[in-house]
């Protein structure tokens, strides 16, 4: 999520190309108050407030966004645009928080998390259950949405829209095809049940609202014969305003949305019932009592103890925010469960690796991420991988390498002559039916000694893709894309904006006339780095890597200054699962399902197989954060109808 187009990317970098001139120029020169963009910002693509400023007063400064208080008009726009509410107006009076005693309040159905699953629940239990009954959502953010409004878009089939336009229903062979790809280790009713759940949540959207105002039947990736619904042209805004819209009409049906509310504690009758939800907001203690209650609060990567606990590799890894890394995904619900009593599943807690990004957190060096002609160096300055690795196989291969070096990072090692040169993409990349790869069934191609392919394509038998295939190859039983674009569309940056981008705060970029300088600029010992380039400098020279086998056509000495080292760190969509349920929903606690907690999105781990810390699903997070958190709320909504 750290890039979203070259159309973002190319104004980023001429803005990163002259921010440290603007970043001096940005220092407060007056006394004038304006808006603050706060430590809470994700950087999230495509950078709504940084896009949307008429005068260009926002600026990055390399770890955060800043705004030029003597450019600033003080439109507001970028309080509108921002989702998550990091913008702040220091001109207006700050919120009174009066301190109170703690509140207890009463409802029919608690929705803990106000991201893709809690809304949709919410909505569709208070449409079914009827103004009569009380449906709260509570959040600890600011504002609801969560990761929704950066999440791809959710993958619909077998919908009457569908169907009136002639594409068979195919609803059979999609089920038969998740549980085959996750060797049917899942509870097929669960698995049939969500995918169910896709069709009638939006043909329910669609007795509501209009949707050829967000969606269009777009012609199906994997098959000319089939269509597909989308969010049209892919526009990222449309999939938000989806979002605004289930939010909306939550509030026309009355349900009540409690932000600033952290959820802190379960209240149980013992094993089998859940009472209530203890929260704090601010100003003290907030109970509320509740007949039903949803666990929804996203994903749980920022939770270090359970990173430590799951992914020790990964516990004290750098973690840039973004879209699915929002301050706000700490694991409260999994946590909570685990106090009340109720098992968590440890072993399928998982992270989505989406391979090597920036530390700059922008798509400036995105084209560098996976540069296989460079050489890499730890942050001790030790290389430790054949660097053409990362476009071969970058999450079942590189990834994992990656986990093992410190904070999960690593500095790209370059000359000015590699830094400019036009891109080498790998050969084309072969695929042999493993399920693994970036790509599905995406394998390691055999190459010769120069990096060409000496085998040819193998035929692929095809599969009946999943309606959630997902970029990380899960979702297809056995069929085969294309080769892996590394470098999409985003350009290198030039020199002289390398430059520029090394005097950021920050050693996301580091440049030196010598690799002495290049040393002290990455803070590396200099005898380590240039032991390191030396012994790489004469592999190139002898024509074989001894070291790692690198493919002699991408040896290329590291000699013409200056030189550059560019930091990388190990990306992610998030860590998942935790929680798990039944075909309904339900939270299976010790002795079986408890009858009024339910759980939906990322917080479960029963739409997933771990095997060897590979995710293998079912369906795309977003999707399964819509089918589920419509599951629950409408089982949620049938049992409060016929109370």
């Amino acid at each position: 999520m750290a890039a979203s187009s070259a159309a973002v990317a190319a104004p980023l970098l001429a803005n990163v190309a002259g921010s440290s001139a603007e970043a001096k120029a940005a220092e407060p020169q007056s006394s004038a108050i304006t808006y603050q963009i706060g430590d809470n910002c994700m950087l999230c693509p495509p950078q709504p407030c940084f896009a949307g400023c008429p005068v260009q007063a926002i600026y990055f400064d390399g770890e955060h966004y800043r705004i030029n208080t003597d450019k600033c008009i003080r439109c507001g726009n970028c309080t509108k645009v921002c989702e998550i509410g990091a913008v702040t107006d220091l001109n207006a009076a700050p919120p009174v928080v009066k301190p109170h005693d703690e509140i207890t309040r009463d409802c029919d159905f608690l929705v803990v998390g106000a991201g893709t699953a809690g809304i949709i629940a919410a909505t569709i239990a208070a449409d079914l259950g009827g103004k009569a009954k009380k449906v709260i959502v509570m959040e600890k953010a600011k504002r609801p949405g969560g990761s929704s409004f950066y999440a791809n878009g959710v993958r619909f089939f077998s919908t009457k829209w569908q169907k009136d336009a002639g594409v068979p229903d195919q609803f059979d062979d999609y089920v038969r095809s998740a549980m085959n790809i996750t060797r049917w280790q899942l509870n097929p009713r669960l698995v049939e049940n969500a995918f169910r759940s896709l069709p009638e949540l939006f043909d329910w959207f669609c007795t509501w609202e209009k949707p050829e105002n967000y969606y269009e039947l777009a012609a199906d990736r994997a098959s000319k014969n089939r269509k597909q619904i989308a969010i049209k042209n892919w526009d990222h805004d449309k999939s938000r305003k989806v979002m605004h819209r289930y939010i909306e009409r939550a509030k026309e049906l009355g349900v009540e949305f409690l932000t600033q509310h952290e959820a802190t504690e379960f209240l149980m009758n013992g094993e089998s019932q859940i009472t209530g939800v203890r929260a704090k907001d601010p100003g003290g203690i907030t109970v509320i009592n509740c007949k039903y209650a949803l666990i929804s609060t996203g994903n749980v990567l920022n939770s270090t103890p359970l990173m430590a606990r799951c992914i020790p590799e990964y516990a004290n890894a750098l973690r840039r925010r973004a879209g699915h890394r929002l301050p706000t995904n700490t694991g409260d619900g999994v946590i909570m469960a685990e106090r009340a009593g109720i098992p968590v599943d440890y072993d399928n807690v998982c992270i989505t690796y989406t391979g090597p990004n920036s530390s700059l957190a922008l798509p400036h060096l995105r084209s560098l991420d996976q540069l296989g002609e460079a050489m890499y160096v730890n942050l001790h300055g030790k290389r430790w991988v054949n660097e053409t690795y990362v476009q071969l196989d970058v999450e079942n291969g590189f990834c994992p390498a990656l986990l093992s070096q410190p904070k999960c990072m690593y500095f790209a090692i370059m000359d000015s002559k590699i830094a400019t040169m036009d891109p080498m993409p790998l050969a084309e990349i072969l695929t042999e039916g493993n399920g693994g790869g970036r790509d599905v069934g995406a394998g390691v191609p055999v190459l010769d000694e120069n990096g060409n392919p000496i085998s040819k394509k193998q035929s692929m038998p095809q599969g009946m893709p999943a309606p959630g295939a997902t970029d990380r190859g899960i979702g297809t039983a056995g069929g085969a894309k294309g080769p892996v674009q590394p470098f999409e569309d985003f350009s290198r940056p030039t020199i002289e904006q390398l430059k520029e981008m090394a005097k950021l705060p920050g050693r996301h970029v580091c440049v030196g006339n010598t690799l002495e300088e290049l040393a002290d600029s990455m803070g590396i010992d200099h005898k380590v780095l240039v032991a390191a380039v030396n012994r790489y400098n004469e592999l190139c020279a002898k024509g074989r890597d001894d070291d790692y086998l690198k493919p002699q056509k991408y040896l290329l000495p590291i000699k013409q200054a200056p030189f550059f080292a560019t930091s990388h760190y190990l990306a992610s969509d998030g860590a998942v699962g935790g929680i798990s349920i039944n075909e309904n929903g339900q939270i299976i606690g010790k002795s079986g399902p408890v009858e009024n907690l339910y759980a939906a999105g990322d917080t479960t781990s029963s739409r997933f197989i771990n095997r060897g810390r590979e995710r293998i699903e079912i369906i795309n997070d977003n999707s399964w954060a819509a089918a589920s958190g419509f599951l629950t709320g409408k089982n949620v909504g049938m049992r409060l109808k016929d109370t």
